[in-house]
């Protein structure tokens, strides 16, 4: 069953992302992240030691996005995933029937 992640993103890779030239992600595997699942990003300033995130307006807030392919041998340490993902802003938006059975996990 696809799940639904909410991630933050500093504001450089998000721009990078917006543009099509960051179509992968490296993170630590804490989610179980799978193939179909869906990613919706906030872009943010920071991160600092007070544990806030500082979020910002970008275009990215408003983006959904459907990883494409996961990735976790050879080369890539122990608990950290690199997955592959593509806009379906607009798919999403007009076939919302076929995203139905997603898991909602923000955190």
């Amino acid at each position: 069953m696809r799940q639904y992640h909410k991630l933050n993103m500093l504001q450089q890779y998000a721009n990078a992302k917006i543009v099509g030239d960051k179509p992968w992600e490296i993170r630590v595997n804490d989610r179980n992240f799978q193939k179909g699942d869906i990613v919706c990003y906030q872009a943010i300033k920071n991160y600092d030691n007070t544990g806030l995130n500082h979020n910002i307006e970008h275009a990215i807030n408003n983006k959904i996005y459907e990883i494409l392919y996961v990735y976790s041998g050879d080369g890539v340490e122990k608990g950290v995933v690199i997955y592959t993902d593509r806009d379906i802003t607009e798919d999403f938006r007009k076939n919302k029937d076929k995203y139905l059975t997603i898991d909602y996990n923000p955190d």
